[in-house]
């Protein structure tokens, strides 16, 4: 037969003292006033600067950069190159401009190519903030800004070619 085993005798517990709780007092908050809104006709409209909105280029600054961006061809880089890069600029300043690149010199012609080796096609402002340096062309491309068919080795000696 097993002992007997001694029930379990638990020590007796305090009794939990309540304290008496300070209540709670929120501090009064003054009503939220806005100021009255101009009508749209009186609001100053804030003036232009390329740097800080390039979404309002004129076509004489498209222009003006191309010829920018031909000044800063390299023609070391375009050792080996013989492409016609055609690029579609839409929007307010667009046009189609193409770029022959052949024995290491860049031309610009005034009438399309049937089948260039790259077609770039972008909105006039999002060109604008590339050519300046406020939007990577890289994530244009693949945001959808900047839209690029053809031969992409040769999309990637024109970024070569045309260094900022």
């Amino acid at each position: 037969m097993e002992p007997a085993r001694k029930p379990r005798v638990e020590p007796a517990r305090k009794p939990r003292v309540e304290r008496a709780r300070k209540p709670r007092v929120e501090p009064a908050r003054k009503p939220r006033v806005e100021p009255a809104r101009k009508p749209r006709a009186e609001r100053a409209r804030k003036p232009y600067h390329p740097k800080v909105c390039h979404k309002m280029h004129p076509m004489s600054d498209i222009k003006a950069m191309m010829a920018r961006m031909i000044e800063s061809f390299d023609p070391a880089a375009a050792r080996g190159v013989n492409a016609h890069f055609q690029i579609n600029i839409t929007g307010d300043g667009g046009g189609v401009y193409t770029l022959k690149v052949a024995d290491q010199k860049v031309e610009v012609l005034s009438n399309v190519v049937q089948n260039p080796t790259v077609a770039i096609e972008v909105s006039a402002a999002n060109w604008a903030a590339i050519l300046s340096g406020e939007l990577d062309a890289a994530n244009a491309f693949m945001t959808g800004k900047l839209r690029i068919s053809g031969d992409m080795s040769q999309m990637l000696k024109f970024r070569e070619m045309f260094k900022r």
